[in-house]
């Protein structure tokens, strides 16, 4: 059976290679370790991380109608915590500490009309184990609230 495409699609991780900035590496490695995106054929996946990429990343978002961006927070709690650019914004510090922040390269793409129609900015907790099912079961509901 072909499911139509909503579109296509960016789960990305953004971090660095140093310590707990690898989170977002981590959870996108594992989510397509355990084959999620195959759960979701509505949409036509494209799965990366990426290496602080500062405004770099606005062109991985060239053509995408729906970005999942999984970063690391510096922030209490265990679970993962979705974010709008303007939060992310005005939090003390950026999500991570990439150069150019996440929140100044999203504010830009917004500016620019450079971003998708869906964006699901998520911010994982460090210094806490990675739950992977429980991030897998997390990531379902929020795509069930977008369509």
């Amino acid at each position: 059976m072909h499911t139509a495409c909503h579109g296509k699609a960016l789960l990305v991780g953004i971090g660095s290679p140093f310590g707990e900035d690898r989170l977002g590496w981590q959870a996108v490695d594992a989510l397509q370790a355990g084959a999620w995106a195959s759960h979701h054929p509505a949409w036509e996946w494209q799965i990366t991380v990426l290496d602080r990429p500062g405004t770099s990343l606005l062109g991985s978002l060239n053509g995408i109608e729906l970005a999942i961006i999984i970063d690391a927070l510096q922030a209490d709690g265990s679970e993962p915590r979705l974010l709008d650019i303007d939060e992310l914004a005005s939090e003390g510090a950026p999500l991570s500490g990439h150069g150019l922040g996440l929140a100044e390269s999203l504010q830009l793409g917004r500016q620019l009309e450079l971003l998708p129609k869906q964006l699901l900015l998520v911010g994982l907790p460090m210094g806490r184990v990675l739950d992977v099912p429980g991030l897998s079961e997390w990531l379902d509901q929020q795509l069930k609230k977008i369509g």
